[in-house]
């Protein structure tokens, strides 16, 4: 078996060696240009010498680059340049855990050792400037911001250090293979891009090294330290960084030292009781840790190098190397005394979901194991809610003292037969629903209703009773059963109730509904609506008619109704009145409707058709409006109605008092036709009547009445009295012979049967106008002096001398004459 691995792995070791180099320690200085990096040569897939005693296995470096950042990782710190390690035979076999150190000699950190540039002296550390011209190189070429993107030409003896400067705000130091890739890179500060292994802030005066704090992976960034030049300790160039780290380092290469075989010796210990037994082995050489794999499994110990709990019989040990992968396998032979023994029993074959009981004798300690990595320490356990995962052979160990003993039973648990349940629902009450059964075996319903069946699918009519839960139970060939259940809904239909407003024509019909979600609507005139209470606006006769409504419930389910629209046509309404005076009849007329109801001014309304107001009074002038209505229907007329007022008549005369056979002047306003009345059967038409030669019949009451442009009249009296006496004649102020039929003379009272004499002067002294038997008859005209005769005298003021002859004195005056 030892031979047989050995030759495996050397096979392996030539058909696929790999090789690669890994950062250990970046520092960029406690100041100027003080910069190192330390590499470690370690190798996943080499294979170690597992015969005799061996160096440890060698890789071959030659030709892989160091450099700073190219632009990969962002564009900060790129210096133009690489350098890499030469073709010198020195670099074609460097042993796995070697440390690596170069440092530029041009400013070298003060922490650095002695240089080191050989490989005999059995350290397995090299210590070297880039500026050896044996065993290193440079390019001026500065590479692309790839992955893999380095020159293949160009290439010169000796290393620069200028070439892989590290700048403070952000670089990274960097390792390439021969196909010019990247394969492990250390980056900080602002050149974040692309980054393996990444410190945040500035790298003045810091050093970054690999302390294995969680794992041996130096790729896990987690396992870097961002540390100081100045602490101590923190800068360990050339040298492990700390003991974690050393056993990494010294584990690929047993500290630097040959490498022995795997030797391993064993040691076995009768048991006293049955299965009690124990072994271990011990393993010398090759390179730890090691792998411990015991077959067939112990009762104890799996996976270490001591095994307890053995039966009588043959065990093997399987150790391994986990460094070389060298391996040594050891057989041992195991005995006990066997004076302890146990039973184990089950109750028998049950189906899924049953409860499984494990049975054994009474002991001190039970240990249980089984399928599924079932395990107790109870004497009689129990497993419920089986599965046919758990079928199989349980295992009891038991002891009592310091023997134990070991007994095994089996047990089927059989699987549920399949069944899968459904139904058409939910439904709306009316139709019909079907339940459906999916499995193996015989079917068995029951559900609502005392609904049973043995039949795998099922119609139902869909009433409310056989609503609610159905279930199936179906029975398998191996007499195991399941039963699932399915809830059937069945939905009633929505309660639908609509109705309508009453309508004219011209206004809006408003059709409302309720008792669901989704209502439809359709009736006269093509009319459709999705609304739950739609409205026509403007309608017609031919909105008329049966409407109906579908409503659809949140549950989908339909149900609907109707109802009958009347549209009763608009009255035609009209209003007429005709305009008053004050104190007669107003007569307002209706028609076109069966009801009627009158508004007015100052509060008016009635509800007859035709209206009377009587007496009419100005308050009762406006605009009056009838509504006039027919059913629900109606319709306005206004009629404007003016009340006029009364004209104000005033009457007036010469003199009330007068003396027989004198004249009587009337004078009347506020109208433009005038009637007048009074005693001995007078009357009149003139606005201002004379009544010559007054007698005793002429005394009474007079009456004037006058009509306006409206057609308004009024009256007004006045009493005249006539004495048997001379009256005294009245002179007037002045007249108007302006042709109106007012006071068109210069009339003087109680001259009539006298003889008077007349004279009129102007306003410088001249005679215009003279009668020496006047009779009341001077219409203004100039009759005498220097004018014209016969010509109007102007308005103005003029000078009278008056002489009746009855009178001694003259009478004299100023009269004043209006055109």
């Amino acid at each position: 078996m030892k031979y047989f691995f050995i030759l495996f792995f050397s096979c392996v070791f030539f058909l696929s060696h790999s090789q690669t180099l890994v950062m250990n320690e970046v520092s960029n200085g406690p100041s100027g240009n003080m910069e190192y990096v330390e590499f470690v040569v370690v190798d996943t897939n080499i294979v170690y010498n597992c015969v005799g005693i061996t160096n440890p296995p060698c890789i071959d470096i030659r030709g892989w680059i160091f450099d700073d950042n190219s632009g990969y990782h962002g564009p900060g710190g790129v210096a133009a340049g690489c350098i890499r390690f030469s073709n010198d035979p020195f670099w074609s076999c460097i042993p796995v855990g070697t440390i690596i150190l170069l440092y530029n000699n041009l400013d070298p950190n003060t922490s650095l050792p002695p240089d080191d540039l050989s490989m005999i002296d059995g350290n397995c550390k090299i210590v070297a400037p880039v500026s050896n011209t044996t065993l290193f190189e440079s390019n001026l070429t500065t590479p692309g911001a790839f992955a893999c993107s380095y020159p293949g030409a160009g290439w010169t003896v000796g290393g620069n250090w200028n070439t892989t400067l590290l700048a403070n705000t952000g670089d990274c130091a960097r390792i390439v293979n021969l196909a010019g890739c990247e394969v492990f890179s250390v980056c900080w500060g602002t050149v974040n891009t692309n980054t393996l292994i990444f410190m945040s802030g500035n790298a003045s005066q810091r050093v970054f090294f690999f302390s294995n704090t969680l794992s041996n992976t130096p790729t896990n960034n987690a396992n870097w330290v961002n540390g100081t030049t100045n602490a101590p300790n923190q800068q360990t160039p050339g040298a492990p960084n700390n003991p974690a780290n050393a056993n990494w380092i010294n584990g690929m290469n047993n500290y630097c030292s040959l490498i022995q075989p795997l030797i391993v010796t064993s040691t076995i210990a009768v048991g006293s009781c049955p299965c009690s037994a124990s072994a271990s082995v011990s393993p010398a050489g090759s390179l730890p840790p090691f792998t411990y794999t015991w077959s067939p499994a112990p009762g104890s110990g799996q996976g270490t190098s001591n095994a307890g709990g053995l039966c009588t019989g043959s065990y093997s040990c399987f150790v391994q190397s986990a460094i070389t992968k060298c391996t040594e396998t050891v057989v041992l032979n195991v005995s006990n005394n066997n004076t302890f023994s146990t039973t184990a029993s089950n109750t028998g074959t049950l189906c899924a979901g049953g409860t499984i009981q494990l049975n054994t004798p009474s002991a001190s300690s039970y240990t249980w194991s089984g399928p599924g990595g079932f395990t107790s320490s109870l004497q009689n356990p129990t497993i419920s809610s089986a599965t046919p995962t758990m079928s199989g052979t349980y295992s009891v160990q038991v002891s009592a003292g310091t023997c134990s003993a070991q007994a095994t039973t089996s047990l089927t648990v059989n699987a549920l037969p399949t069944v899968t349940i459904s139904n058409s629902g939910p439904v709306c009450a009316g139709n019909n629903i079907v339940i459906n059964g999916a499995g193996t075996g015989t079917f068995n319903w029951s559900g609502p209703n005392s609904f049973t069946s043995s039949t795998q699918n099922n119609t139902i009519a869909a009433i409310p009773s056989n609503a609610g839960s159905y279930s199936l139970t179906v029975t398998g060939a191996n007499s195991c059963t399941i039963m699932a259940s399915t809830n059937v809904i069945i939905n009633a239909l929505p309660i639908v109730s609509a109705s309508v407003s009453s309508a004219c024509v011209g206004s809006t019909l408003l059709l409302t509904s309720s008792g669901g979600n989704v209502y439809l609507w359709s009736g006269p005139n093509s009319f459709t609506s999705a609304s739950q209470n739609p409205s026509i606006n403007n309608i017609s006769l031919l909105n008329g008619g049966v409407y109906s409504v579908s409503v659809t419930s949140s549950n989908n389910c339909v149900s609907s109704t109707t109802i009958l629209a009347t549209i009763d046509p608009i009255p035609l309404a009209s209003a007429s009145g005709t305009n008053v005076c004050v104190g007669n009849i107003l007569n307002l007329t209706a028609s076109g409707g069966n009801n009627y109801l009158w508004s007015g001014p100052n509060g008016f309304t009635n509800t007859s058709q035709n209206v009377i107001i009587n007496p009419a009074a100005l308050i009762n002038s406006g605009i009056y409006t009838v509504v006039v209505s027919n059913n629900n229907c109606s319709n306005t007329a206004t009629v404007n109605i003016s009340i006029d007022a009364l004209p104000i008549v005033t009457a007036n005369a010469n003199n009330l008092n007068l003396c027989a056979d004198s004249s009587c002047l009337f004078y009347a306003n506020g109208g433009i036709n005038y009637s007048w009345s009074g005693p001995s059967g007078y009357s009149s038409t003139s606005q201002n009547p004379i009544i010559p030669n007054l007698s005793e019949s002429n005394e009474g009451l007079y009456i004037v009445t006058a009509v306006d442009a409206k057609g308004c009249s009024n009256s007004s009296n006045l009493y005249l009295t006539v004495d048997q006496c001379r009256c005294t004649p009245f002179i007037p102020e002045g007249f108007s012979p302006n042709n109106d039929g007012a006071h068109d003379t210069f009339s003087i009272t109680c001259i009539e049967g006298r003889k008077t004499k007349v004279e009129i002067f102007n306003r410088w002294g001249n005679l215009v106008f003279k009668d020496d038997n006047y009779n009341n008859n001077w219409t203004g005209k100039i009759n005498s002096g220097i004018l014209l005769m016969g010509d109007d005298l102007p308005s103005g003021t003029y000078y009278y001398i008056i002489k009746i002859d009855d009178e001694e004195r003259t009478r004299t005056g100023f009269i004043t004459l209006w055109r």
